[in-house]
């Protein structure tokens, strides 16, 4: 393996790519809208992991910027919009679908 001291580039030999790829190493990068939503997911698992849900206010910006609250607010807008597995994915950490208070 050669390294470019102080470029942060590190080059990898045939043999190393190929045994990357053989254990699921995709290079192509992520479409945008995946990239945000391993983000946004990756906010959340940290909220509920920090508050035991994912209810926050619309306006609340985590920690790293990430802007959890608008996040979550267009998932349970569009629920229609996202996979069996991403709305599972946020099921299992508790979120609420409808935010709307129901008359008793």
């Amino acid at each position: 393996m050669a390294a470019a001291l102080g470029t942060g580039l590190v080059l990898l030999l045939d043999e190393q790519v190929r045994l990357l790829e053989e254990d699921g190493i995709d290079w192509k990068p992520l479409p945008p809208f995946e990239r945000k939503w391993r983000e946004g997911l990756a906010a959340a698992k940290r909220h509920h992991v920090l508050h035991g849900n994912l209810s926050c206010a619309q306006s609340y910006i985590a920690d790293d910027e990430f802007r959890l609250g608008s996040w979550l607010e267009r998932k349970r807008r569009f629920p229609e919009r996202l996979s069996p597995e991403k709305r599972e994915a946020l099921s299992v950490l508790g979120i609420r679908w409808s935010t709307q208070k129901k008359d008793t």
